[in-house]
């Protein structure tokens, strides 16, 4: 039995399909687009803002779908290279940009820890291998003043499990009231159906904020 396009359930199935689509492809789009700007700003020898764009495309993150490792390798060999050139300090900052990056696209899981922990090895060995600026730091060897960088850099805030959760609730939740107040609160005829929709934008509003004070908190 074909299903019927005329029937609520499949337009509404169709719509979620639709929209569902359209993100993701937009975040890949967004993710390559940013990756390609990065590479053609390293040929360019634009390195620092190279791993500005890599950060970019990082943070378009969804699973399976955007240019996240392809990026954090671009980033990395960059970082590299600005050390190997002796820009220590641009290479320390381009590292730490890497390391936000992941951080920035933490929520329920962590992706990218291994990268994380690559950075931390190597933003602990720089700045080890700074001049020591007072008697204390002299005193101590590169590998001590390294372990002690690397155990303040371990020292991480998890992010907020209650908020993260708040956060994708809010997000489902003002698109489902998107959905009702197209659904219910107009009706066939393209006449607004004053209750509902007042009801449905309300909800709207209201996950839409829950959804953007989530982010801020996680």
């Amino acid at each position: 039995m074909r299903p019927d396009p005329r029937h609520p359930a499949f337009i509404i199935f169709s719509f979620i399909f639709i929209l569902t689509f359209s993100v993701l492809f937009k975040i890949y789009l967004n993710s390559k687009s940013e990756w390609q700007t990065a590479r053609t700003l390293v040929g360019q020898n634009q390195l620092q803002e190279a791993v500005v764009h890599f950060s970019r495309s990082i943070r378009w993150f969804i699973p399976g779908v955007s240019y996240t490792e392809s990026s954090a390798q671009g980033a990395w060999e960059v970082a590299l290279d600005l050390e190997n050139s002796g820009r220590i300090e641009d290479a320390l900052a381009a590292q730490r940009v890497l390391r936000s990056s992941f951080f920035s696209i933490r929520g329920f899981g962590s992706p990218g820890r291994e990268w994380i922990n690559r950075c931390n090895e190597k933003i602990a060995a720089l700045m080890a291998g700074r001049p020591a600026l007072t008697s204390a730091q002299k005193q101590k060897s590169f590998e001590q003043r390294k372990a002690e960088n690397l155990e303040l850099l371990s020292r991480e805030r998890a992010p907020s499990r209650p908020w993260a959760f708040a956060s994708e609730m809010g997000f489902l939740g003002w698109i489902a009231c998107g959905l009702a107040f197209i659904f219910k609160g107009i009706s066939p005829s393209g006449e607004l159906r004053t209750r509902p929709a007042a009801a449905w934008s309300g909800g709207f509003i209201f996950f839409y904020c829950v959804w953007l004070v989530g982010l801020f908190n996680v």
